[in-house]
């Protein structure tokens, strides 16, 4: 299985531009870029069969999310952090961090190849991906 694994904040529509990226026959948003193709030949990226999402409890736009993963027929998993809504502590950050954490190893013991996405949601966020 290939997964692409990206943390969400308030755009919901990242996830679609990062699908269009590994599945452009599936969702071609960028309609056949060269830059994409080129992009995709020199890293040798291959389709995802599953796209994980990480998030907060303050995501409104899941329903928008799901609509279009439906519609577009793209596997789609939500992880939730139950607890933490806009990082306003310092408890939250480690509640997340733990979440990216564990959805990452977990994703890694059952992909044989996976993408991670560094640009969608906070930037702890995306450092937590990174490390």
């Amino acid at each position: 299985m290939n997964l692409l694994i990206t943390t969400l904040g308030t755009s919901w529509q990242i996830v679609p531009e990062l699908f269009s990226v590994t599945n452009p026959h599936d969702y071609d948003f960028f309609c056949g870029s060269d830059y994409t193709k080129k992009f995709r030949e020199e890293n040798s990226i291959q389709n995802v069969d599953e796209v994980w999402v990480i998030t907060t409890e303050g995501q409104h736009d899941l329903d928008k999310l799901e609509n279009w993963s439906k519609k577009w027929n793209c596997k789609l998993q939500v992880f939730v952090c139950k607890g933490v809504n806009g990082f306003v502590n310092e408890d939250e950050i480690i509640k997340m961090r733990s979440l990216i954490y564990r959805i990452v190893l977990h994703g890694s013991a059952i992909s044989s190849t996976m993408y991670l996405s560094l640009s969608g949601g906070r930037k702890t966020m995306s450092a937590d991906m990174q490390e």
